[in-house]
């Protein structure tokens, strides 16, 4: 099982501990009383502020206020991609689809040492389902105890990396999985002092990993797990039930309430339930399939800022977020008809009128990040949206907005949701003033057409992008707003999206070993004057750049030529003692006896030897089995009469048995192995690779 020091090395510095991870994280919005405020979240974090209350959404929306100044929000919402230890560390949520890591929040070594049993946090919630179990790079199966029965690598390939001469694949590692239900069972740690039935970790949805020490198991250590994992059950006002769903409205619904920034009552369930029905709509695609029109998949830590984490949540239905009248708002992304028709006889104000935006808030090209399960859920690009139209009115110079879309997973709805941010930042129209009574029945999100003739507006079709209710100076009741012009061309997308092709550079897993390519001859060879038997082995790839080192073993299977001239000689001498030597066997044993292999044949005359002696030591040769007086009578007197030379004894009576196992010749680079001065027979000779992670890969015999 190896050493205390090679496990203690393996397991790493293990600790003890019943805490489970803090939560943290939460955050509420306050709000001032005194007058109705409503306003859009118009930006990545382009704040609206009105009241002393800040909003933020979304940057997929904000190329309506054509603001391309905008914080990176790259790799700030994140969960844990690793396996992340600690007694206080974040808890994280789950929405929808995707792979991710976890916090170790409790491990404990059991039986001497060789188990080492780790408690993996992947969401302070319930979840759906644990879809994908991954051991660093590779993909488990998972037999019904959870017991690891398999694993692929990132191609698909079977690999044994669980399977040695040593163990059992049931006993490398256990993975037992714990949906975070209320009232979800203790799982076990046999051998413990610590972790016992108390230990459930309600509402923690982990995996109870166990591995057994196997320094060619895990060559680097304890290994990383991760999961693809289906997320948090969310409730939906259009049906008042509560099921696994990934649709970004009720996303957006879930986190405003399960944060504490909304309680339910503040939830305006009319426009959350039409922005979901706009979310569950189906797409064609170029291939004749179809998608949800947005979906929300990601995970974040509680201790990320709520405002990113909205913002995030938002752009997967590139819509847009707003807290008016005391409730929460929502809209997804589509065009809908015009709820009123505002003329002249509707503004209490001027017009205040921007007509274009400014060069370095225009853009006519969009490129950005997404995860997918087609890149093994790393971030990669979508295909950048660009218009040579909107490029020849800009004279030729590009201008390029990055949108990081880290919680959507098709890269046909990433590039319709860049669309949508180019086209809208093309609507550069912008108006804003003060209105009458007619214009309170209006919020956030809100379609009109304005007709007015001095402008050249006829039923032009704006969009309300703020909203705000109160006096006017002379204490006449006024709704103050911003609207921006729109039209439903912005959310056309016909069956013409650039069909997702990752031209990416794949990586090799770094635990993954390729087989060698292996041949092998023996030949006569002169060293130092003299010939010798030797056996070249040739070990070849054809991936050297992943083979770090190799390492040849090798087996004897048959006896060789030595044994069976031994064995003749055997009989010739024999046959000279009972008389019925041949001429030339005779012409043998005629030359000096001392030269002979037997040593001085009169030391033999006195000798009872009969022909029963030399069955009795040809079965010894071939490895049958003799009696227990016969063997004693080989060793202790036959053999040692007939050899007198302990040089002739080793190499000619001492028959070395069959090998059970292979011995370690040699190890080094790819190339031409030599043994010299092998012993005659035959031989099994098998290789494998080793990278620079000290990974081994498989065995190849020849």
């Amino acid at each position: 099982m190896g050493s205390e020091q090679d496990r203690n090395r393996f397991f790493g510095a293990v600790i003890t501990g019943a805490a489970l991870v803090a939560t943290g994280g939460t955050a509420a919005f306050t709000g001032v009383a005194g007058g109705l405020s409503t306003f859009s979240a118009a930006g990545a974090l382009a704040v609206a502020q009105v009241s002393a209350i800040s909003l933020a959404a979304g940057y997929a929306y904000s190329a309506l206020a054509g603001n391309t100044s905008l914080p990176d929000f790259r790799n700030q919402v994140r969960s844990y991609d690793i396996n992340q230890l600690g007694s206080a560390l974040p808890t994280a949520q789950v929405y929808g689809e995707t792979k991710i890591g976890g916090a170790i929040f409790y491990q404990e070594t059991t039986i001497e040492n060789d188990y080492l049993h780790r408690m993996i946090a992947f969401a302070d919630h319930e979840i759906e389902s644990f879809e994908e179990v991954y051991l660093d790079e590779y993909r488990l199966t998972l037999a019904g105890n959870g017991r690891v029965s398999g694993a692929t690598d990132i191609a698909g390939n079977e690999i044994d990396i669980f399977t040695s001469d040593e163990y059992a694949v049931a006993y490398i590692a256990q993975i037992q999985e714990k949906l975070g239900t209320a009232d979800q069972s203790y799982s076990p740690i046999d051998g413990s002092e610590v972790w016992d039935a108390s230990h459930t970790a309600s509402g923690v949805a982990y995996l109870h990993c166990t591995f057994l020490y196997s320094a060619d198991a895990y060559p680097n250590g304890a290994p990383t797990i991760t999961a693809v994992v289906k997320g948090k059950k969310l409730y939906d006002p259009r049906t008042q039930t509560t099921a696994y769903s990934n649709n970004s409205a009720l996303v957006l619904r879930d986190y405003l309430i399960s944060s504490g920034i909304a309680d339910a009552s503040e939830i305006n369930e009319t426009l959350f339930s039409a922005a979901a029905n706009i979310c569950d709509e189906d797409v064609t695609l170029a291939d004749g399939t179809t998608e949800k029109r947005y979906t929300c998949n990601g995970s974040f830590t509680t201790d990320v800022d709520p405002a990113k984490i909205i913002g995030t949540i938002v752009d997967t239905m590139g819509g847009m977020v707003w807290y008016s009248q005391g409730q929460w708002g929502c809209k997804a992304a589509k065009y809908t008809a015009p709820v009123l028709a505002l003329n002249e006889d509707d503004f209490r104000s001027g017009l205040s009128i921007s007509t274009r935006n400014s060069r370095k808030d225009g853009f006519n090209k969009v490129i950005g990040l997404f995860r997918s399960p087609d890149t093994n859920w790393q971030q990669t690009n979508f295909p950048s949206i660009t218009s040579p139209t909107f490029l020849n009115v800009d004279g030729g110079q590009e201008n390029t907005l990055e949108m990081d879309l880290p919680f959507v997973t098709s890269s046909a709805t990433a590039q319709r949701i860049a669309k949508i941010a180019l086209y809208r930042n093309r609507e550069q129209l912008k108006i804003s003033g003060s209105f009458g009574m007619r214009a309170l029945n209006l919020t956030v999100g809100d379609l009109v057409t304005i007709t007015y003739d001095r402008l050249g507006f006829d039923a032009k079709v704006f969009e309300v992008t703020e909203w705000t209710f109160g006096l006017a100076s002379d204490m006449t009741l006024q709704v103050s707003m911003s609207l921006q012009e729109i039209s439903s061309g912005i959310f056309n997308w016909d069956a013409d999206e650039t069909a997702f092709e990752s031209n990416n550079t794949t990586l090799t897993p770094a635990f993954s070993v390729p087989a060698v390519g292996l041949s092998h001859t023996v030949s006569e060879v002169v060293y130092n004057e003299k010939i010798t038997s030797t056996l070249f082995v040739t070990v070849s790839s054809t991936h050297p750049e992943q083979i770090d080192s190799v390492e040849v073993e090798l087996i004897r299977t048959t006896k060789g030529d030595a044994d069976v001239n031994f064995m003749g000689i055997v009989i010739s001498f024999l046959r000279i003692i009972v008389g019925t030597a041949t001429t030339s066997e005779l012409f043998l044993f005629q030359t000096d006896p001392s030269n002979q292999y037997f040593g001085n044949i009169s030391d033999l005359g006195t000798q009872n030897i009969s022909i029963d002696d030399v069955i009795c030591l040809l079965r010894r040769q071939v490895g049958l089995e003799n009696t227990t007086a016969q063997d004693n009578y080989i060793d202790n007197t036959f053999v040692p009469t007939m050899v007198n030379d302990p040089v002739k004894y080793g190499s000619y009576v001492t028959v070395q048995p069959y090998q059970e196992e292979f011995v370690v010749v040699n190890k080094g680079d790819l190339g031409l192995f030599e043994f010299k001065d092998i012993e005659e027979g035959d031989y099994t000779v098998r290789a494998r690779g080793i990278n620079a992670h000290g990974t081994k890969g498989p065995w190849v015999e020849r």
